[in-house]
């Protein structure tokens, strides 16, 4: 299924969205379906082309195939939360945290816990990153602990906070999301310096990123 998978998405890449969908009902026809890549590959392409209903049952038949595909579970659960159900994301992403037990997906608890944040439910939500950033994947995944550190900066802690950006950087110490967001709270707190050598930082190691510079320049 690999070679499918890797034609498919260069051929969307391409915007040939027609023979990107050929190849991939022919790559599941090679695989008899059981291959999840092709599928949630598949259901990929139709959810950025915005065929819901076939995107969902696509994301369905990838779980069918190997319920332990965290990346079907989560385009599935995002799917449904963009279609306006949050309940119905919350569900398929617990039973994808669930179905991958051995192998802990950061994105599946990012996911929940900003959506249980966003729903004003911190605990839930602290519950949630905590759980993410305990495995090896989560615990060096920047875009979870800067997820945690946004939805605590809302109201928490201020050591909190840094410490939580600080862990961002250190997973990747070039991420310019966290590079920005870190000094624009920072900003926001009144404490200028700090924001500004953040920025200063963040544009050194991203010397072409527009959002930084352009903080810096407001700063």
């Amino acid at each position: 299924g690999r070679p499918y998978v890797a034609l498919g998405r260069l051929l969307s890449q391409q915007r040939r969205t027609d023979e990107a969908r050929t190849l991939y009902d022919e790559g599941v026809a090679a695989t008899a379906g059981g291959n999840a890549h092709v599928w949630q590959a598949w259901a990929t392409l139709e959810a950025r082309a915005r065929n819901d209903r076939a995107a969902a049952r696509l994301y369905d038949a990838a779980t069918v195939a190997d319920p332990t595909h965290a990346a079907a579970w989560h385009g599935w659960g995002t799917l449904e939360k963009r279609r306006g159900d949050p309940a119905r994301a919350r569900d398929l992403w617990v039973k994808g945290v669930r179905a991958a037990r051995g192998a802990p997906n950061p994105h599946l608890h990012q996911s929940l816990a900003v959506l249980a944040a966003e729903a004003g439910y911190m605990e839930e939500a602290r519950s949630w990153f905590r759980r993410g950033t305990e495995g090896v994947a989560g615990s060096k995944c920047a875009a979870l602990w800067h997820a945690w550190a946004i939805a605590e900066a809302r109201g928490g802690d201020p050591a909190t906070v840094r410490y939580l950006f600080g862990r961002g950087l250190e997973s990747n110490p070039r991420s310019r999301y966290v590079h920005l967001s870190w000094a624009l709270w920072e900003e926001r707190a009144g404490r200028a310096d700090n924001a500004r050598a953040l920025l200063k930082r963040g544009a050194s190691l991203n010397p072409t990123d527009p959002a930084i510079l352009q903080a810096w320049a407001l700063l």
